[in-house]
């Protein structure tokens, strides 16, 4: 199986994750900000650029750029961990 970081180029990156079987996960402002503080929290941790974000019910859009050694694996798996984790 294919990771992230086998497409892995330097820079910003677009990253698109949608929900398992497109279920309105992000339907509540509560939801959305449980999901601000999350990558606040994920971005602490490894560094990574901002850049601009788009939360849909189903799915959300990221465009950030890794800091210097991390990875979009890091990024994502902590953020989906944390995410999960929380939402449960």
């Amino acid at each position: 199986m294919a990771t992230y970081a086998d497409y892995f180029v330097p820079g910003p990156t677009l990253l698109t994750c949608e929900t398992v079987n497109r279920e309105n996960v992000l339907d509540s402002d509560g939801k959305i900000r449980l999901l601000r503080t999350v990558l606040n929290n994920v971005r602490q941790r490894h560094a990574f650029r901002m850049i601009a974000y788009v939360f849909l019910r189903n799915q959300l859009h990221l465009l950030l750029a890794p800091g210097e050694g991390v990875t979009l694996d890091q990024i994502v798996h902590d953020m989906m961990r944390r995410f999960e984790g929380d939402y449960a």
